[in-house]
C-alpha cells in the first residue's frame, strides 16, 4: 500500500463453512463482517452486486449502498456483495467482490450464542494447529 492510498476492506463470513462446503457457501445464519486496516475509513456496501455509490444519499431511494455499521446476515439465494472503504477527505479504496450461495436455515431456538461463539473458538484454534 503506497502513502495515502486506502486499503481495501475485506468480505469476511464470522463463521466456518460446514464440513464439505467452500467459504463462500453459508446458511442465513451466519454473520458477515467487514473491515479495513485503513485508521478512520468507513465501509459502504452493497448487496445487489451494484458499485457502492457514496455520491448519493447513502441508503436512500434508489440507492442500495448501505454504510457498514456492524456484522450483518445475507438472504437466501446467491448474493454478490460489493465493498469499498473510504475517508472523510473523499479518498477512495478499490472495490471488492464476493459472491456468496446463501443457504436458508431457520435459526435455531435451543442453542446459545455462548456455546456457538465456544464451538466456533474451538474449531479455528484446530484449523490454525
Amino acid at each position: 500500500m503506497t502513502a495515502g492510498s486506502i486499503s481495501v476492506p475485506q468480505i469476511i463470513p464470522l463463521r466456518l463453512p460446514l464440513p464439505g462446503k467452500s467459504k463462500y457457501e453459508i446458511d442465513t445464519n451466519t454473520p458477515i463482517g467487514l473491515k479495513t486496516d485503513t485508521p478512520d475509513a468507513d465501509i459502504f456496501y452493497t448487496l445487489d452486486g451494484s458499485k457502492p455509490d457514496l455520491f448519493s444519499k447513502v441508503g436512500q431511494g434508489e440507492n442500495s449502498t448501505l454504510k457498514y455499521r456492524g456484522h450483518f446476515t445475507l438472504p437466501e439465494g446467491k448474493i454478490t456483495v460489493k465493498a469499498i472503504a473510504a475517508t472523510k477527505d473523499g479518498r477512495e479504496s478499490s472495490t471488492v467482490t464476493k459472491v456468496f450461495t446463501v443457504e436458508n436455515v431457520p435459526a435455531a431456538l435451543d442453542s446459545s450464542d455462548e456455546d456457538d461463539d465456544k464451538n466456533f473458538l474451538k474449531e479455528l484454534l484446530k484449523q490454525v494447529q
